[in-house]
């Protein structure tokens, strides 16, 4: 999904409703730039809005076949999707990942 309509989705859910789905918190919608932390790495507010799976990347359900509306999404704070992202993560083997890691390479450069 290109940026633009990521973008319009995300937009349309918080419309809907600000809450995250997870912890049911006003999260805050905006388009910019990630500000640097002190690391001088990039990263978002923990209330940020942004776009989050209903099903991990472990579970079966994301890989069926989807409505019209695509993959089952919803909007989730930023600190939510980064701590579902990382519970995943340490629960998975490490072939898992390894896999995961190579599929996601070759999608970046095309190869897929």
């Amino acid at each position: 999904m290109n940026t633009a309509r990521k973008r319009r989705r995300l937009l349309r859910l918080w419309e809907d409703s600000p809450l995250c789905h997870w912890c049911k918190e006003a999260t805050v919608c905006v388009f910019r730039p990630f500000e640097k932390n002190k690391g001088g790495k990039f990263r978002p507010r923990p209330d940020e809005a942004t776009l989050d799976h209903i099903h991990t990347r472990l579970e079966p359900e994301r890989y069926l076949p989807v409505g019209k509306n695509g993959h089952e999404v919803v909007l989730s704070c930023w600190q939510c999707n980064a701590t579902r992202n990382q519970e995943e993560q340490r629960e998975m083997p490490i072939e898992v990942l390894r896999m995961l890691s190579r599929r996601s390479t070759r999608t970046r450069i095309g190869e897929a």
